[in-house]
């Protein structure tokens, strides 16, 4: 039962507070039955909580005066029901049902008929598509009630009028629900709430709204028509309310339109920002921070008052408790889910530096969207700029969050459409090396989009490891502008990239003979943006007459000027709009012809706003090897606003035409004939069906089948950690990791040796939140090899990494760890330099806290960049090797039970092997040493120490030397 109506969701309260005003107008003072059709859960009570009311609905709960019963057969007496009313049902019954159930409803009725819902028209229909891409865009799926608006179609308010007509009733039809503002109310609410469940905004919403704009909303155009029906057509009651309806219910004329609501909808959106959706996340993840916090309040308090601290100390942190707790209870506050966001990610992501066809600010297509996918998924993506300047240094412009803008410092003159990059390199190469500097990029995938850069991006990726990606979304011979001096590079380019990516069939087969490793990932659409016009119809195309015949995106020499100047020509009815640029394009062919609109270059912001204005989309390329390898990314754009798409035969969209998602034309009359019948057949069925698929094809969607591949050329590492108690040390070591581990593809694999401080706890429940980690629990400490043997059996990785729980890793530690093995076969096994070990991997430091152990990094490792030295033994705080490593020479040998000198034991069979040990001095990792060895008691270790020596002689039949440090 509602107790407070105004809270209702707006929607609701709008149909039922009309239904009761209604009823109420007509019955007096007199007492009534009413049965409610489709009514659960009973919002009607809430407005007539005196009337005697039955609920009939399909739902299986059981309340009292709830009738479980199908409306187009009710379990109901002739005439049993003062008032027979249905709210919103009527379009949720299939369209071969609805004279039945409406029957049923006479049956049962004995004096009065309501039924209230949205019918078939155009206004209502452009309000239900818009509000369906938004929810989809927003969601990701289908919002269910509209998905059967759309099944079964909306009811025909004529038909039905008349149906009831033709059996004897008196009909009268009020408006309920202006449109325009109800499809803003409709898309904030949603937008903010439903899967927020934030109940407090909500009744404010929805309270604000119920009390300032129920009386106004009775106007049209409305959402949806209120029927109501008398048996009687002498009945003085419905006289009365036929008579003062517009006293009593229509509202005066609203001036707002629907252009001026979408604006105000894009406004919301704009406020609410990017981050919205993720704000559910964010609160759970900021309650369980709190919880963490909270805990930790109370160990502090405890200690307090073991340790009688003054009262001042602990009357401190109780306020800090109580202070915490109550953020704790309000977990969705929204500043404090900013506050810890930070601390929540899950991953540092590697860079990406684009190397592209065309300049950011050029026309918005691919290399910008996927650049921005980027950037959306937490990757720094660095976009160099199509032309360079002169003088020492490169500029920086920063275009969007995590997108940077780059002009490198070189010769300016330089085409990279007709020059060779060959004699410019070394320029280049100096500013990018400057580039990497200052903006401590260590792990970066290089996106080339055009093979004039091919000698660049090798280059960089002989020095520092990086992966280049050619990107070819172009068959770039067929550009007037390339020249084969450039294009000579192409062939080599694809051959040694580590990935080649192809946007069409024809490119793929083409570079797949070049390049095992190529996939094809087709061009997409951003759904979003082009599902509706936020900003309205487009104000230089609002006046012209339909059809509106539309095209956008370049207008060159491959643009076909001779087949538009026809069918306009044999069309003079319909209007021709051509956006874009037109260099290159022989425009002779349209001159004089007054219904072809050439309207330039349009932002792409504004690109919906003449998108929604078209009738029927056109792309009429001519058919030649640069368009036949061409997978048009307007073709998914077009399709984003339901719109119908006629197209020449590019084999990228052949497969479409069995789908009915586009109509194939070849010549001027096939086109003229193909636009017709995209205009006869354009129903809402076939508009939701080109958005369903378009929705599909999202830069989000492809930016997955991207990452994905590009997680494939970073091989999985195993990093095995071995814990036993110190809880606080693995905390610290595994947020380092967390932090400062850029590379792409690994895996934790903890083996837990019986810990009783709470570690086991802290494991699970990080289990829980990360699919990336493994966790064993033995029920005994099982020492050091047996447990790393343990991890090493459960990794899945091609390179595994054995590293101490009481380690702090540094940025960048685990790239530079398997650059050195992809780089040198010849290189066993590698390791980092450290603040403590018992060999030359100990260097002098000098942070003196644990917050100042990044920086030292930092300065050491740029110093020292590619540095590297043999070593006899590497201690396994910290150790990368192959797993085929272990295949050759075997695990840890057990012998040597709780530790200490297995890692000198599996150097010597590494070395026997025919392998190198190197000590990287580009790679620092904190060790605290000997963490779990401390909690043993010094001669407990001591004893261990010597009886593994022992077992190491006799095995090795040497005597063991002490290992040295380093020369100072």
């Amino acid at each position: 039962m509602v107790l407070n109506p105004l809270t209702l969701p707006f929607d609701q309260y709008q149909r039922y507070r009309m239904v009761a005003d209604i009823i109420g107008a007509l019955k007096g003072a007199e007492p009534c039955s009413i049965l409610d059709i489709g009514g659960y859960p009973g919002t009607i009570k809430a407005f007539l909580p005196q009337e005697q009311i039955t609920i009939a609905d399909l739902t299986e709960e059981e309340e009292e005066g709830l009738v479980q019963a199908d409306g187009r057969n009710l379990p109901f007496a002739d005439a049993a029901f003062d008032y027979v009313i249905s709210c919103d049902t009527l379009e949720h019954v299939p369209a071969s049902d609805r004279n039945g159930f409406v029957k049923e409803m006479i049956r049962t009725g004995k004096k009065y008929l309501i039924i209230a819902a949205p019918f078939d028209s155009p206004g209502v229909t452009q309000a239900e598509d818009f509000f369906s891409g938004l929810f989809k865009a927003r969601y990701g799926d289908g919002y269910y009630f509209m998905e059967e608006h759309i099944a079964y179609g909306l009811p025909n308010l004529d038909r039905t009028t008349r149906y009831l007509q033709e059996a004897g009733l008196k009909t009268l039809v009020l408006p309920n629900g202006f449109l325009p503002r109800w499809l803003i109310g409709i898309s904030l609410f949603f937008l903010l709430q439903w899967k927020f469940q934030d109940q407090e905004l909500l009744n404010q919403f929805n309270t604000y709204y119920n009390s300032n704009f129920y009386l106004l909303d009775n106007c049209e155009p409305s959402y949806r028509k209120v029927i109501i029906a008398t048996k009687d057509p002498a009945d003085p009651a419905f006289k009365r309310l036929a008579e003062s309806v517009k006293e009593i219910f229509e509202a005066p004329k609203d001036s707002m339109d629907m252009n001026q609501a979408l604006e105000m909808i894009n406004i919301f959106i704009q406020i609410i920002s990017d981050e919205w959706s993720e704000r559910a996340l964010d609160a759970e993840e900021t309650q369980e921070i709190l919880t963490l916090e909270v805990e930790e309040l109370k160990k502090q308090l405890k200690l307090c008052q073991e340790s009688l601290i003054k009262s001042q100390r602990k009357n401190l942190l109780r306020s800090r408790l109580k202070n915490e707790v109550k953020k704790l209870v309000l977990r969705n506050n929204q500043t404090l889910y900013r506050v810890f966001r930070e601390k929540s990610r899950q991953r540092v992501k590697y860079d990406v530096i684009v190397f592209p066809i065309i300049d950011w600010d050029f026309r918005f297509q691919r290399p910008q969207q996927m650049a921005s996918q980027f950037a959306k998924n937490d990757h720094r993506v660095f976009y160099i700029s199509t032309g360079f300047i002169q003088g020492p240094s490169y500029k920086y412009f920063s275009k969007g969050k995590n997108i940077y803008q780059v002009q490198l410092a070189g010769t300016p003159e330089v085409n990279i459409y007709t020059d060779e990059i060959k004699d410019y390199v070394e320029e280049l190469y100096q500013s990018f090396e400057q580039l990497i500097a200052e903006k401590e990029i260590r792990n970066a995938v290089l996106l080339v989009q055009l093979p004039f850069w091919k000698d660049l991006a090798l280059a960089l990726r002989e020095k520092y490891r990086f992966k280049v990606v050619y990107d070819c979304m172009d068959k770039h011979s067929g550009f007037s502008t390339n020249k084969n001096s450039m294009l000579n590079q192409e062939e080599d380019l694809s051959k040694q990239s580590d990935l080649v990516i192809t946007t069409s069939l024809d490119l793929f087969n083409e570079h797949r003979k070049l390049n095992k490793n190529c996939i094809l990932n087709n061009n997409a659409t951003n759904f979003n943006h082009f599902c509706s016009p936020i900003n309205g119809i487009a104000g230089q195309i609002a006046h012209l007459p339909p059809p509106i015949i539309g095209y956008y995106g370049a207008i060159s020499d491959w643009f076909d000027t001779q087949l538009v100047a026809e069918m306009a020509k044999k069309q003079t009815n319909w209007t021709f709009v051509l956006i874009g640029s037109t260099f290159g394009a022989d425009l002779s062919p349209l001159a004089g012809i007054n219904n072809i609109k050439l309207l330039g270059e349009q932002s792409y912001a504004s690109l919906p706003g003449f998108l929604h204005a078209f009738d029927v989309c056109i792309i009429p390329f001519k058919v030649l090897p640069l368009t036949n390898a061409t997978n048009p990314v307007k073709f998914f754009e077009y399709l984003s606003a339901g719109k119908p798409v006629v197209s020449v035969a590019l084999p990228e969209l052949l497969p479409y035409e069995q789908e009915e998602l586009v109509y194939i034309a070849g010549d001027s009359e096939q086109f003229i004939e193909k636009i017709k019948q995209a205009l006869d057949t354009n129903s809402h069925t076939r508009r939701v069906a080109r958005m369903n698929f378009a929705q599909k094809h999202t830069w989000e969607a492809r930016f997955l089948e991207i990452s994905l591949a590009l997680q494939g050329l970073y091989k999985k590492v195993s990093i095995v950690i071995i814990t036993y108690n110190n809880l606080h040390l693995t905390q610290l070591c595994l947020e380092s990791i967390f932090k400062c581990t850029h590379y792409p593809n690994y895996e934790l694999i903890i083996v837990d040796n019986h810990s009783f401080d709470g570690t086991v706890k802290y494991l699970k429940d990080l289990k829980k939140k990360r699919s990336d980690v493994k966790i064993k629990l033995n029920n005994r400490n099982e020492g050091f090899a047996k447990a790393n043997n343990q991890g090493m059996q459960m990794a899945e990785g091609e390179y595994i990494v054995l590293l101490n729980n009481d380690t702090i890793v540094t940025s960048h530690w685990l790239t530079k760890l398997i650059g050195y093995l992809e780089k040198y076969s010849e290189v066993g096994m590698v390791g980092p330099v450290t603040n403590c070990s018992g060999n030359e991997s100990k260097i002098d430091v000098t942070y003196t806290s644990i917050e100042d152990i990044e920086e030292f990094a930092r300065q050491y490792t740029e110093d020292h960049e590619g540095c590297f030295f043999e070593i006899k033994m590497l201690a396994m705080f910290c150790v990368a090797f192959r797993r085929t490593l272990l295949d050759e020479v075997g695990l840890l040998d057990e012998q040597f039970g709780i530790g200490m000198f297995e890692d000198d034991d599996f150097a010597l069979r590494v070395k026997e092997r025919g392998y190198k040990l190197i000590c990287a001095e580009d790679i620092f990792v904190h060790h605290f040493l000997n963490a779990s060895f401390k909690l043993l008691g010094q001669q407990k270790y001591l004893e261990i120490f010597q009886e593994n020596k022992k077992k190491f002689e006799k095995k090795w039949g040497i005597s063991w030397q002490p290992h040295c440090y380093r020369e100072k």
